[in-house]
């Protein structure tokens, strides 16, 4: 089973963004992001919302 960030990464590729975008837009630092993709660090359950929103709406964003 995929994890929620690796999910995330790989909506975020589809999508065409980078990491320092992708940051922008949710309002979390490059860095965190960056431990999170890597899973260095697991997200909070809080962010996990957010992430898994976003992977859902750049998902459907790419099929479209």
């Amino acid at each position: 089973m995929m994890s929620v960030t690796e999910r995330f990464r790989i909506a975020r590729r589809l999508r065409g963004l980078t990491q320092t975008e992708a940051s922008e837009q949710l309002g979390f630092s490059e860095r965190t992001l960056s431990l999170w993709e890597n899973r260095r660090v697991n997200p909070h359950p809080i962010h996990q919302a957010i992430i898994i929103e976003a992977t859902e709406r750049w998902l459907r964003e790419a099929s479209t």
